[in-house]
Formats: C-alpha cells, sequence, structure tokens
C-alpha cells in the first residue's frame, strides 16, 4: 500500500501517468512514471519487459543516455528481443559518450546478424565507422568501410575507405598506384593534381636499362635520333615555364644515346612542341582543363592523329567524345592495344593507309579484274 493506494493501483496510476507525459512530451516524466509502476510490484511479468523498453525509450528523449542505456540492459535482461532497443541502447553509449562500449556493443550486434546470414543495417556500419574515426582507431574505421563499400557501395564510402587506406603509414610503394587505380575505377579522384601525384610515383618506380637485364622495366628507344628529337622536346619545354616531376637520373641519358629517362611535365601548353607534335617516348604533358569542350579542342591541335584515350566509365560519353576526336582508333580506359579484328590507322599527317582487320588484309592482296562480254 502507498498513500491509501494498493500495490495495483500504483501501478495502473503510474502506468497511466507515463503514458499521458510521453504523448505529451514530457519524456523524463513518463520515464519516472513507468519506473514507479515498474517498481509498484504489481506489474504483470509480460508487461514489464515492454515497458522497461518504453523507459529506455523515453530516457533517450530526455537525453539521459545513461539512465537509458541501463534501462536496455534491463529490458535484455528481462528476457527482451526488440532489435530496436538494441540500437537504441548502442546509440545511447555512443551520444553519453561511452564510445569503447559503444563500439563493443555494436561491433557483437553487427557480428551475429552476420552469423544469421542478416547483412548489416547501413546505419550500424556507419555509426561503428564514426566510432573508430573518434576513437582514432585506424583498423576499426577501416574494417568498418570495408563492410560499407561490400554491402553499399556509394561514392562517398569508397572515397573515405580508399584514403584511409591511401594515407596508411608505411604503405609500400609499389601499392600506391594500385590505389590511384582504385581511385579512377570509383570516382573517388578529388583533384588533377592526385591524378598527377599518382602518376609520379607510378613513373618512380621504372627502372631504365638493358633489356635483358630482368630489373629492368623500360628499355631504350628504336633509335638514338628519336631520343635525341624528345631531350630536344623536353628542353623547350622547360625553357617556356614547364615543371618536370619526375627527374629520374639515367647514366646512358645522354646525347646520342637511345636511353631516356621517363618524365611527366605541369604547366605546359601547346606552344610546346611536347603538346603538339608525336614523341613515341616516356614523356607526357598534363594539362587541366575546363571541360570536354575544352579538352576535344585541344587534342585536336596537332597536325597528327593516330590515337586518343578516354578515360571515363561512361560507355556513351566516350562515344560520343571519340566521335569528335580527330585520331584513327579511339580507345577508353586503356591505349595502343592492337586487335587483330580492329583497323589501326591514321589521320592528318599520321599517315595514309591501314593494318590489321578486313582492311589491312586486303591492303596485302592483289586485285585482279575481269570484263567479259559474249559476242552475239
Amino acid at each position: 500500500m502507498l498513500g491509501g493506494k494498493s500495490a495495483h493501483e500504483v501501478y495502473l496510476v503510474q502506468r497511466v501517468k507515463g503514458q499521458i507525459a510521453g504523448s505529451s512530451g514530457e519524456p523524463l516524466v513518463s520515464a519516472e512514471a513507468f519506473e514507479a509502476a515498474i517498481a509498484s510490484g504489481a506489474i504483470p511479468t509480460a508487461d514489464k519487459i515492454s515497458l522497461l523498453g518504453a523507459v529506455s525509450g523515453q530516457y533517450y528523449s530526455a537525453k539521459q543516455y545513461a539512465k537509458a542505456g541501463e534501462a536496455a540492459n534491463r529490458y535484455f535482461a528481462e528476457g527482451g528481443t526488440d532489435q530496436s532497443i538494441r540500437t537504441l541502447q548502442i546509440q545511447a553509449l555512443y551520444l553519453g559518450g561511452d564510445l569503447a562500449k559503444a563500439s563493443k556493443e555494436l561491433q557483437a550486434e553487427i557480428s551475429t546478424n552476420e552469423k544469421n546470414g542478416k547483412p548489416p543495417a547501413e546505419q550500424q556500419l556507419q555509426m561503428l565507422a564514426d566510432l573508430s574515426n573518434r576513437q582514432k582507431d585506424n583498423v576499426g574505421f577501416t574494417a568498418a568501410m570495408e563492410k560499407l563499400v561490400a554491402n553499399y557501395p556509394k561514392r562517398d564510402y569508397w572515397q573515405s575507405l580508399v584514403y584511409a587506406v591511401a594515407t596508411k603509414p608505411g604503405l609500400a610503394t609499389r601499392l600506391q598506384f594500385d590505389v590511384l587505380r582504385v581511385k579512377l575505377a570509383t570516382d573517388t579522384l578529388r583533384s588533377a593534381d592526385e591524378f598527377v601525384e599518382g602518376a609520379v610515383k607510378l613513373t618512380k618506380t621504372y627502372v631504365v636499362g638493358n633489356p635483358l637485364d630482368q630489373s629492368t622495366t623500360m628499355g631504350p628507344l628504336a633509335q638514338a635520333r628519336f631520343a635525341d628529337f624528345i631531350r630536344e622536346q623536353k628542353a623547350e619545354a622547360v625553357r617556356k615555364g614547364a615543371t618536370a616531376h619526375v627527374n629520374m637520373k639515367v647514366d646512358k641519358d645522354v646525347a646520342g644515346s637511345p636511353y631516356l629517362a621517363p618524365e611527366i611535365y605541369t604547366g605546359v601548353d601547346h606552344q610546346m612542341s611536347l603538346m603538339r607534335d608525336e614523341s613515341f617516348g616516356p614523356v607526357v604533358g598534363i594539362m587541366k582543363v575546363r571541360g570536354d569542350e575544352d579538352a576535344i579542342a585541344l587534342m585536336n591541335d596537332s597536325p597528327y592523329g593516330l590515337s586518343a584515350s578516354i578515360w571515363t566509365q561512361d560507355i556513351e560519353h566516350a562515344a560520343a567524345i571519340g566521335d569528335r576526336i580527330e585520331t584513327g582508333t579511339v580507345f577508353m580506359n586503356r591505349c595502343d592495344y592492337l586487335d587483330p579484328a580492329l583497323v589501326w590507322t591514321g589521320v592528318k599527317e599520321t599517315g595514309k593507309g591501314a593494318s590489321l582487320s578486313v582492311i589491312g588484309i586486303q591492303a596485302l592482296t592483289r586485285p585482279k579484274s575481269y570484263h567479259l562480254k559474249v559476242l552475239s
């Protein structure tokens, strides 16, 4: 008995009070009333579990996160199974600042779901990644992002994962270009400068030398005069303001030698031979453009037209740009790959004629004509 009321009456009064307070936007009053109803000792066992879940929810709404988590613990101890309460429990730990425990509970929940063949919820994985990040747990963050891209492969998730890997201390140089390739494949490059950085890193791994040496990855050009021509292009580009990024030292790279160090330039323009003439050697200039129209105009600003390479995941876009480029062959996401079924040809001053394909085969045949007239 309390205040002249029986335990059952206390239970009923406090329960109704809690329901009214909850619907009136007073979650703390509601939670405390439900607590009193449970403490009355008259609550049916079946109702106790659901009321504990309500207590947890009301404390959460009142931003009493420690009490919300404690009520959720009691809920599960009594046999509750509602997963929404589990989510609320973890969120209460998270918002209450107990990041370590929140991570532990969330990882356990995700692991249980995966063992039961149920993919983790996107919101769960987002929270796990944020928890790991706030605790400076790089391993945990990367693991959470891996699960996100595996189950919900969105661009933002790929970007977070790729950059977590790219900035990992001690990442092997040989893997850095693989990271760039993943960025290209997932459209997560943040700037042109990142592309240049990745290309330079790859180029610096090349070993120029005798092609019979197993360690060599780049041999000499076909003739010394070709290398000398490119040396002139490189010197002119630097004189006109271009910036070299690789700066590799190759002992055999001297005038009159077919050996040539690879180089990448920025700060280039079409006043330089490097950007308008055919080099046929390990040198490239990289220019930023305002958009497709600018890129197409610059690609066509050359007296030559052998091949062009377009890098995109949009086949229709590549085909549309390819239709406007003045070259004999257009590649998408590769370059200079010969297919016997496709004609190899060029336009403008690149040359005339063709090889490969039916057209190329016909060029090697000797035609013979017969003009026959039957006399009557």
